[in-house]
């Protein structure tokens, strides 16, 4: 499986500035880069700009040179609210290209902060996820660039459970295909919700003890066996149709 990091909208692009403020902005380095050689967009057109942090406009390239790309606004900047209801997705250290493929889409989608965690059944080390951090930062990009979604989500990986129920939302959901009920019969969800997604090997049984003593709720997304990523995507299509 391989996921291509420059999938985006054509004509949007990623600057981390902000926007407010300013009535032009240079974007620089891979993202000119990427609109001289692949996209071929010639000055004169319009472009979409967004941050991340909920800001966008649209503009026209004034100049645009290898890794130079001179944008004048020409709207008002929007601002968007943040999401009446975040997810936060706690997913089991799977194989690389998974966990690559499964930020992508819910980023897409509008996950607010991506949570591997290294659990016992976990075939990816913590070191190696946090090695590949450049690397998912800029799938994370494209997905926004895709998407339109203009939250750019956090990246957090934590080496155990434990550390990570700690500092997440309590109130969630543990997916698991013994689940009584499907995610889409709960009722609305709080504003902050934890989605807890398990690696190839699923969560142990001691590792679904402790999220029930934390107070999740066990879902099922499927009466099928999904694979970590496509689970992901649906607890997160769920989440934008049902809630």
């Amino acid at each position: 499986m391989f996921v291509e990091v420059v999938l985006s909208h054509h004509k949007r692009f990623y600057t981390p500035l902000p926007l407010s403020g300013k009535n032009e902005i240079l974007i620089e380095g891979e993202e000119a880069l990427h609109c001289h050689k692949v996209l071929r967009i010639k000055e004169g057109e319009e472009v979409v700009i967004i941050n991340g942090r909920g800001e966008e406009v649209s503009g026209l390239i004034e100049k645009a040179e290898k890794e130079k790309l001179f944008v004048r606004f020409t709207k008002e900047i929007k601002i968007h609210q943040e999401p009446t209801s975040k997810i936060f997705l706690l997913i089991g250290m799977s194989e690389i290209d998974s966990l690559e493929e499964a930020l992508l889409h819910t980023t897409e989608l509008g996950v607010w902060k991506f949570c591997p965690v290294y659990t016992k059944y976990s075939v990816t080390k913590p070191e190696l996820v946090e090695r590949k951090m450049e690397r998912l930062k800029k799938i994370a990009v494209s997905g926004i660039k895709q998407s339109g979604f203009p939250f750019l989500p956090e990246i957090v990986v934590f080496k155990d459970l434990e550390s990570a129920l700690r500092k997440l939302p309590r109130e969630g959901f543990l997916f698991a295909q013994e689940a009584e009920k499907f995610l889409h019969q709960f009722g609305a969800l709080p504003f902050e919700t934890t989605f807890a997604v398990g690696p190839e090997g699923d969560f142990s049984e001691e590792e679904k003890a402790l999220f029930m003593e934390c107070g999740f709720r066990k879902a099922k997304l499927s009466d099928n066996t999904l694979r970590v990523e496509t689970a992901s995507v649906a607890a997160l299509a769920t989440a934008a149709v049902r809630f």
